[in-house]
């Protein structure tokens, strides 16, 4: 099978008689960056026809020579650097940076993908991350209409189970990817131009190429989600923030006891705190544990030696770990077992998704203990934005008196702002402001504080030849002036 990509034009607002008689044209409404996705037997000839193959292999067989010293290369470490980013729910998160010459040559081939393949417009419409004019907010929006049930489905390692193999895979089901890849010559240059995206055989997170080319390698499996999801219910809504995959409706979705995944969730977590390797590397055969109740074992296994697992049992074939009691240790012993044997408990669109999954062969798992489904009453939290009553989204309350503080210690200590905490706090604000700005409520109460704020606190020298009725541009101007001023 294979997967084509078109994007879909903007759309058009509906115009009253009295405005086409007058000569008003429709105006256009925001360009939402939606695809539609096509699954067909073969590529059809108006597609065919309009991507020469051989002038694309030449561009690639280009690109090969000029970089063929990075591209011979066994062992690539040497050209990435550790680096952090800090994640959305706390903690950081590690990635690898590509430094030069690695990094101009991915950027002359995202320029290549994206001029020769269209790739950055090779999407499905489901897709929100790592995608011009898309993010968190506009996927939230999606939900908006339906937040009272909600499944939250996180993937275990999302970049680091894309394969090289994998992804080669997928791509040859992807126009127009398929058409260079089914060439004998295309295919063996395609490959070694794709290897350069790669490190040790998985795909790195921190380059630039990695979150488009994720997009692209998921499309046929979003589509095939999203087809189970239609299909299910006509009023249930999906969407795929990178790894973390959203479905709303208005009603139950799902006949599953969702105490189960709950209970079977909190159970993995208490395990993981009493293993001394997380549960992915214990899956993987980086340990040997037993778990053994405390009333069946010598009163020298205390909790304190087996921390010490190298030395204290290096003559033992495995790790005792203890629990409890009896009935403790075979429960969890139970649990471990299902867990190794990918045996979990799965609602019945949980088990759909593995089973698209598996029919992909797709080396991806989810991350049980992440996984929530439930009514909210009205009232979600979808990729850190609240979604309140229908077509409604909201700041938590956290992040709202983060603002306000934010503000306070702009005005008053602008000097303890680095240039850069500045421009991250004014890119806050602006976000809270796309957040809640389809709530006229929300927003004047932003122009308040922002404008209270001002007249309070803001230095004497920034209000000068500044009138008292401000609008709310001319204030935020006044924010990014102050900006301008500080020293680090």
């Amino acid at each position: 099978m294979i997967y084509i990509t078109n994007p879909i034009s903007c759309k058009q607002n509906q115009i009253s008689f009295d405005d086409f008689f007058n000569g008003r044209s429709a105006m256009q409404k925001e360009d939402t960056m939606d695809t539609i996705t096509y699954c067909l037997d073969s590529v059809p000839e108006q597609y065919a026809s309009k991507f020469y193959v051989p002038t694309v292999i030449a561009k690639i067989q280009d690109f090969n020579e000029r970089w063929k010293d990075l591209i011979a290369m066994e062992d690539k470490n040497p050209l990435y650097k550790p680096g952090k980013v800090p994640k959305k729910n706390g903690g950081w998160r590690d990635i690898k940076e590509p430094i030069p010459p690695l990094t101009f040559a991915l950027s002359e081939l995202k320029y290549l993908l994206e001029s020769t393949f269209n790739a950055n417009r090779i999407y499905h419409t489901t897709a929100f991350a790592y995608i011009k004019n898309r993010s968190a907010i506009q996927a939230a929006r999606r939900h908006s209409s339906y937040p009272k049930w909600l499944l939250k489905i996180d993937m275990h390692n999302f970049f680091g189970s894309i394969t090289y193999d994998f992804a080669l895979k997928q791509l040859a089901m992807v126009f127009p990817f398929n058409m260079v890849l089914e060439d004998e010559v295309g295919k063996k240059e395609f490959k070694k131009m794709i290897s350069l995206c790669f490190l040790d055989g998985i795909l790195p997170q921190g380059t630039t190429l990695s979150p488009m080319l994720t997009n692209i390698i998921m499309v046929p499996i979003d589509y095939q989600i999203s087809k189970f999801i239609r299909a299910s219910h006509p009023i249930m809504v999906n969407t795929r923030y990178s790894d973390d995959i959203n479905i709303s409706s208005n009603c139950n979705f799902e006949n599953f006891s969702v105490t189960k995944i709950m209970n079977y969730a909190s159970c993995l977590e208490e395990l993981e705190r009493k293993l001394p390797v997380t549960l992915y590397q214990f899956k993987n055969g980086d340990a040997n544990i037993k778990l053994l109740a405390a009333d069946t074992v010598s009163a020298n296994y205390t909790l304190g030696r087996l921390k010490k697992v190298n030395k204290e049992y290096a003559d033992l074939s495995y790790v005792p770990i203890i629990i409890g009691t009896k009935k403790e240790a075979v429960k969890l012993t139970a649990l471990l077992n299902n867990w190794i044997n990918d045996e979990i408990p799965r609602t019945k669109v949980i088990s759909k998704i593995v089973d698209i999954f598996k029919s992909f062969e797709a080396p991806l798992t989810l991350n049980v203990s992440k996984i929530h489904y439930g009514s909210n009453t009205g009232q979600s939290y979808i990729l850190g934005v609240k979604v309140v009553g229908k077509n409604n989204l909201a700041l938590g309350g956290k992040k709202q008196r983060a603002l306000e503080s934010g503000l306070y210690n702009l005005f008053v200590h602008p000097n303890k702002y680095s240039i850069e905490a500045a421009e991250k706090f004014y890119g806050q604000y602006n976000y809270c402001l796309n957040v809640e700005g389809n709530n006229a409520n929300r927003e004047k109460r932003f122009e308040k504080t922002l404008r209270e704020y001002y007249d309070k606190y803001c230095p004497a020298r920034f209000k000068e030849k500044r009138g008292s009725n401000m609008t709310v541009k001319e204030l935020q101007s006044v924010l990014r002036e102050i900006m301008k001023t500080l020293t680090i």
